[in-house]
């Protein structure tokens, strides 16, 4: 009897302290501070500005620009023409075209060429 309180016991602590982290996190989202840790009162303003602001946007660009260096990547451009005609510098094309190739675990433009294709 007392072993299976025990065991519950440790059971209930250990749950503790796998899930106190995630809750102190979730306390800590709902304030106007950006620092973790500083609370500066209840508030939804950050998760609302998540939704609304210029994150989501950023994300949308982010995810435009993945599409069209992939896509004039098939149609043979070099990254120059793409870092020219999407008004960025060389090497972000490169980092955004390694970044593709790992994703899509393809080591060459014809491969890329032939996933889109599918």
């Amino acid at each position: 009897m007392m072993t299976k309180i025990m065991a519950k016991a440790y059971l209930w602590l250990l749950l503790l302290l796998l899930y106190s982290p995630i809750l102190i996190i979730m306390i800590f989202s709902f304030t106007e501070a950006k620092v973790l840790g500083n609370w500066t009162g209840f508030s939804t303003k950050l998760y609302s500005s998540l939704f609304t602001g210029g994150v989501q946007r950023s994300l949308v660009g982010a995810l435009w620009n993945t599409f069209a260096i992939a896509m004039l990547a098939c149609r043979d451009w070099s990254n120059r023409e793409i870092a020219e005609h999407m008004g960025v510098s060389l090497n972000t094309v490169k980092h955004y075209l390694t970044d593709i190739f790992n994703k899509l675990h393809v080591k060459k433009r014809d491969e890329l060429k032939n996933f889109v294709l599918k």
